[in-house]
């Protein structure tokens, strides 16, 4: 599976064929062969697959294995075994002795595992940049072309693809720092585009992740669920954005209010991909009390609480109201990243909001039955729990 040297192809001594690579529509129906449930989004995961393997079989193969074993559960531990290339570590050929056989130069072998940290086809623009990082690389273009043929294949016009057989792992020959920095600036060059697909943001999270650069990789993933939540009609991948942090507690070294958003918009898109979400639900209950005291996470609890009761008003009225009255207990001391209050940039104010929810449900509702606590809560005396009970 090693593309033959550039060299001895140009010498026409020997003819290449290329192995057949699998297409997008034919690793989904290799991975329905193999077993995936009616609900599996084939499709979805056979175009992410196919920018992780190349389209190689043997990996696409490995791919649908892994999948199998996760019980075709797609979450952030089965990405980060894609990502890094565990799934396929029975199919690929250490190519360590092969690399230092073939590649004297040492500067060029350190190109080779920086790339390796890439996840698809790479520009040359991006190999420049990646190269600029300290240590320099000098004379990237030159050590570009003794790594073409064999390790690194033309893609597209200034495009490029790394050989599928050459493991991710080798990145850990890269010093620390200088890894962490090839993954800050591949998800800074990826989101620098205008418009990006679903897999885009999943790769500029994964890379920020191992950027450990975990406030921006949340930051990210906020923009794009924010995004969507804008959007009536169903965005291409979407559900794929629920397999990242969605097990367990948030990274506690992510900041409070972060996580309370994040954790707020990913219920939003379980709701609307008719998702279980009753975990992530009570995760976002423990954050919402842990958060209580603490004076600078009052702004973090009325954005979770705002979006959880503009979400749920009419489906779910009672979590919509409970989260209604969170808003009111932070919203005295929510302050803004600029140091303003919410009122004082927004044109609604927090009564207003109570009054839409009052004439939502109206004070006959079963939900909101006790037109006097409505009225108490407008006001802004304090609600105890067994009054919230009773709402």
């Amino acid at each position: 599976y090693y593309a033959l040297p550039r060299q001895l192809v140009e010498s026409h001594v020997v003819v290449e064929i290329a192995s057949p690579r699998f297409s997008s529509l034919e690793i989904s129906e290799l991975l329905q062969a193999a077993g995936a449930p009616g609900g599996f989004p084939s499709d979805k995961i056979a175009d992410f697959l196919l920018a992780l393997t190349g389209g190689l079989p043997v990996l696409v193969a490995a791919a649908a294995r892994l999948l199998k074993t996760k019980n075709w559960t797609v979450n952030n531990d089965t990405l980060e075994s894609f990502f890094g290339g565990q799934f396929a570590g029975g199919a690929r050929t250490d190519a360590r002795t092969m690399i230092e056989s073939t590649i004297p130069d040492d500067e060029a072998r350190e190109l080779l595992y920086r790339l390796t940290c890439v996840v698809g086809p790479i520009s040359k623009a991006q190999i420049e940049q990646i190269s600029k990082i300290p240590e320099k690389i000098r004379l990237w273009a030159e050590k570009l072309d003794q790594l073409l043929g064999l390790w690194i294949q033309p893609y597209a016009k200034e495009t490029f693809l790394l050989s599928p057989l050459v493991e991710s792992s080798l990145s850990g020959r890269l010093d620390s720092k200088t890894r962490r920095g090839v993954h800050a600036i591949l998800a800074i060059q990826l989101l620098k585009r205008k418009t990006k697909t679903v897999l885009e943001v999943i790769t500029g999270v994964h890379h920020f992740q191992l950027a450990e650069l975990l406030r921006d990789a949340a930051t990210v993933l906020i923009k794009a669920l924010l995004a969507l939540t804008e959007m009536d009609r169903e965005v291409p991948d979407e559900s794929l954005l629920l397999s990242i942090w969605t097990v367990g507690p948030l990274p506690s070294t992510i900041d409070i209010n972060v996580r309370l958003l994040l954790r707020a918009l990913q219920i939003g898109l379980a709701d609307k991909q008719g998702a279980e979400f009753s975990g992530l639900l009570d995760d976002l209950d423990r954050l919402m009390v842990e958060a209580q005291p603490i004076a600078d996470a009052q702004f973090g609890r009325l954005a979770a609480g705002g979006s959880i009761t503009i979400r749920f008003a009419r489906k779910y009225p009672s979590i919509a109201n409970r989260y209604l009255l969170e808003m009111l207990r932070s919203a005295p001391q929510a302050l803004l990243p600029d140091g303003t209050t919410p009122e004082q940039n927004y044109p609604m104010s927090l009564e207003s909001i109570l009054w839409v929810g009052y004439s939502t449900f109206g004070p006959n509702s079963r939900e909101l039955d006790k037109e006097a606590l409505w009225d108490k809560a407008m006001r802004g005396y304090p609600i105890t729990l067994e009054e919230m009970d009773r709402m």
